[in-house]
């Protein structure tokens, strides 16, 4: 089903600044396809975005970034929905803090899958729409901690 309304793929949308994006985004009437790995707070934001915008479309796919074959999943049901995606944001992450010496491998694996291969996920799936259509746009949120990283931080925990 292909549509005139644009539409915006977020991960990371069910709290904080992926929700404040997504509320944007309904205000400028885009179709919304709302990615996170927790479905009950994904859809409270839904929920909340169909009041807000009731001409707006929010299709909600539980989604854990780390996994590409869960992404691959998520770009299909977004395409089969809407035809297109003319933005994605991609903000899923999480932060860690702390001495680096108290951190687990572990605590780094999902650091790292989740802050970079989850941006390499949705990139790889949605790319080749993205060139098929010759149009699109790919936002990727980043921290100012990448930058300036407050002390017991590091750079790709942000």
């Amino acid at each position: 089903m292909s549509s005139t309304i644009p539409t915006a793929l977020i991960t990371g949308a069910s709290e904080g600044i992926g929700k404040a994006i997504a509320h944007k985004f309904a205000d400028h009437g885009y179709n919304l396809v709302l990615a996170a790995r927790h479905s009950d707070r994904l859809e409270a934001t839904a929920t909340e975005l169909r009041q807000q915008a009731p001409s707006v479309t929010v299709l909600t796919i539980p989604t854990d970034v780390r996994e590409a074959t869960q992404v691959n999943d998520l770009i299909y049901k977004a395409l089969e929905r809407f035809g297109a995606i003319d933005v994605l944001v991609n903000n899923a992450g999480i932060y860690i803090s702390g001495p680096a010496e108290e951190f687990s491998l572990e605590d780094w694996q999902q650091t790292i899958n989740t802050n970079l291969w989850g941006y390499i996920h949705t990139i790889h799936a949605l790319l080749p729409h993205l060139i098929e259509r010759g149009s699109g746009i790919i936002v990727n949120i980043g921290s100012i901690g990448g930058k300036v990283p407050p002390a017991l931080s590091c750079p790709l925990c942000h």
